[in-house]
C-alpha cells in the first residue's frame, strides 16, 4: 500500500497541476482525469462545442487542460487567455475608456450601454495570429488573403506594446484608431488612410475588414486551440463589477461570432471558452442574451448523480475519479493491477466512518465537486503524509476542522462578489453555534439575540433583508433545506423559508455545530 503522500490527488486549482508541464505530469493529469457523463470530446475537437459552464470548482479549468493535452498529442498548438489573471483591474479600466455605446429600451425608457464586441473581436483576432505565427505547421495558406488579413491586423496601433496583456488591445480615440501598414499592402485595404498612408481609420469599420479577410483564408495542414478561462465576477466596487458584466459577455459574444464563422468555413482554429454559471446568470440580459449561445454550444459540468445504494454509489463519476487518481499513483510507483473502483476504495478507505457508508461519507462533505475532493484529500496527505494504512478514520477526524476552515473561506470569497467585509463577519457571527436544524423564525431570533453584542451584525440587520440573505447562502450552497435534502448544488433552484433549513454538513467544525 502506499503511503498518503505519494497518491496524487490533484490541486484544488487545476491550472497548479501542469506548472512544470512535464511529459510526466502531463501523462498523469490525462491518465487520471475523468470526462463528465454529458460531454462527447469529439463535439469540442469538431467545433460543434466550444462553452464549457458550471459551477465553481466543478472542473471547467480541468477539462480545459484536458483538451489542451490531447491537442499537444495530436500536435496542434494552444494558448491559454485568463480573463481573471491576465487582465488586471488596470487593463480593464483602459478597456472602459475605449468601449462603443450601444442604445436598448428597456421597460419604456432609453439605455446608454457600453460595448466591448468590437474591442475584443480584435483582441481574438491578435491573439490567434500570434499564436498562428508561433505554429511549425502553417495553419493557412500564405497567399495575398494571408498577407491582408496579418497586416490588417497587425497595423492597429496597439500603443502599450511593453504592457503585457494591454499590448493585444487597440488605443481608440473617439471611434477611430492609428493604422499603419507597408506602402505595398496599402491596395489590400478599402480604407482611406490619410496622408503618407499613415493616419486614423474608423475602428469598427476596420474590424469589419477584418472579420472579412479572415473569412476569406484557406486552411492549410496545422490546428491551433485558443482557451478562453477565468471568466470570474469580484465585486471591488459596484461599478467594477457592473463593468466586468459587460466585458464578460461581450467577449462571450465575441468568442461565439468568429466560432459560429470558422465553423461555417471548417477552419483549423478553435476557441474554447470556460464561464461560471452564475456569471452567465448575472449577464444575461444586459443588453444581450448569453445564455442561449452557451447553453447550445455548450456543456454544463454536473456531478450530483444519485447516490444509490452501496453498490451502485461506486460508479458515482466522483468516486471514480478518487479511484482513478489512486490507481495512476500506483503506476507511477511501479503497482500493476486492474482498475477496480470498488477494490482501491476498499484498500484505501475504511468501509464506513460513524455507520456512514465511505462513499456516502464522502459525497455528503462535498458539494458534488472535484474541488471538493482534492481540498479533503490533500488536507490529509500533508499532514499524515508518512502513513501506510490508507485514509483512515482518524485522518478525516484530525482534518475536519481544516477542510471546513478552507471551504468555508472559498465561500466567503463568493460572498465577496456582492457582499462587503463585515457583512461577512456578521454571516460568521450569525450562523456560529446554530442548531443543527432551524427554522426561519429561529435564525430571526438568534439574529436578534446576537446583534445586541455585534454592532456589525446590528448594522446589517437593519440595512439588509435576512430572507435575501438566506437565498444568496442558498444559491452558493451555505446552506439548504434539511427535510427533504434541497440544495442548489444537487439541482434544486430555491430555497424553501417554510422548510427546516441546516448549514451544509461539511462546514460545521469550523461553525461549533454539533
Amino acid at each position: 500500500m502506499l503511503k498518503l503522500k505519494d497518491i496524487y490527488v490533484g490541486d484544488v486549482d487545476a491550472k497548479n497541476e501542469l506548472i512544470e508541464a512535464s511529459d510526466s505530469e502531463a501523462l498523469r493529469f490525462i491518465k487520471s482525469f475523468t470526462v463528465n457523463d454529458g460531454i462527447d470530446i469529439d463535439d469540442y475537437f469538431s467545433g460543434k462545442m466550444f462553452f464549457i459552464t458550471g459551477l465553481k470548482g466543478t472542473g471547467k479549468t480541468a477539462f480545459l487542460r484536458y483538451l489542451s493535452l490531447l491537442a499537444k498529442r495530436k500536435h496542434m498548438n494552444s494558448l491559454f487567455v485568463l480573463f481573471k489573471s491576465n487582465i488586471k483591474e488596470t487593463d480593464r479600466a483602459k478597456l472602459s475608456k475605449n468601449s462603443d455605446t450601444i442604445v436598448i429600451e428597456e421597460k419604456g425608457s432609453i439605455k446608454y450601454i457600453q460595448d466591448y464586441e468590437k474591442i475584443w473581436m480584435l483582441f481574438l483576432h491578435k491573439t490567434i495570429l500570434n499564436l498562428l505565427e508561433k505554429t511549425d505547421q502553417p495553419v493557412f495558406i500564405h497567399d495575398d488573403n494571408w498577407k491582408k488579413y496579418k497586416y490588417a491586423v497587425l497595423g492597429a496601433d496597439y500603443g502599450n506594446k511593453a504592457l503585457g496583456v494591454l499590448r493585444y488591445f487597440p488605443t481608440i480615440s473617439k471611434g477611430m484608431i492609428n493604422f499603419f501598414i507597408p506602402e505595398e499592402y496599402k491596395d489590400y485595404f478599402q480604407i482611406d488612410l490619410g496622408e503618407n498612408n499613415a493616419g486614423q481609420v474608423n475602428f469598427s469599420l476596420l474590424v469589419n475588414t477584418i472579420n472579412e479577410f479572415f473569412s476569406n483564408l484557406t486552411p492549410s495542414e496545422g490546428k491551433v486551440f485558443l482557451f478562453v478561462d477565468e471568466l470570474e465576477l469580484n465585486l471591488g466596487s459596484q461599478e467594477q463589477y457592473k463593468r466586468d458584466i459587460l466585458l464578460i459577455r461581450d467577449l462571450i459574444i465575441a468568442v461565439e461570432h468568429l466560432n459560429r464563422e470558422m465553423a461555417i468555413k471548417n477552419f483549423p482554429v478553435k476557441i474554447f471558452c470556460a464561464a461560471r454559471r452564475e456569471v452567465i446568470t448575472a449577464v444575461d440580459g444586459i443588453g444581450k442574451e448569453i445564455a442561449k449561445p452557451t447553453e447550445d454550444f455548450g456543456v454544463e459540468l454536473i456531478w450530483n448523480s444519485r447516490i444509490g445504494s452501496e453498490n451502485e454509489s461506486f460508479d458515482h463519476p466522483l468516486i471514480q475519479l478518487i479511484a482513478k487518481k489512486i490507481n495512476v499513483s500506483e503506476e507511477i510507483k511501479g503497482i500493476q493491477s486492474d482498475f477496480e473502483c470498488e477494490e482501491l476504495i476498499y484498500k484505501y478507505f475504511p468501509q464506513s466512518i460513524n455507520g456512514i457508508h465511505i462513499t456516502k461519507y464522502l459525497l455528503d462533505r462535498s458539494w458534488f465537486r472535484p474541488r471538493d475532493f482534492s481540498r479533503m484529500l490533500r488536507q490529509i496527505t500533508k499532514q499524515y503524509g508518512k502513513m501506510d494504512k490508507g485514509f483512515t478514520q482518524a485522518c478525516f477526524e484530525g482534518t475536519q476542522k481544516a477542510y471546513a476552515t478552507s471551504s468555508w473561506t472559498e465561500i466567503a470569497e463568493e460572498l465577496a462578489a456582492k457582499y462587503k467585509k463585515g457583512t461577512i463577519r456578521s454571516v460568521e457571527k450569525l450562523f456560529s453555534g446554530v442548531p443543527k436544524q432551524f427554522s426561519f423564525e429561529d435564525i430571526q431570533k438568534i439574529a436578534k439575540t446576537k446583534s445586541k453584542h455585534s454592532r456589525d451584525l446590528d448594522e446589517f440587520i437593519d440595512s439588509r433583508n435576512l430572507s435575501e440573505l438566506l437565498a444568496d447562502l442558498f444559491q452558493i450552497g451555505f446552506i439548504g433545506n434539511s427535510n427533504p435534502f434541497r440544495f442548489h448544488f444537487r439541482g434544486d433552484a430555491n430555497l424553501n423559508l417554510e422548510a427546516d433549513m441546516v448549514v451544509h454538513r461539511a462546514l460545521w467544525p469550523y461553525f461549533s455545530i454539533i
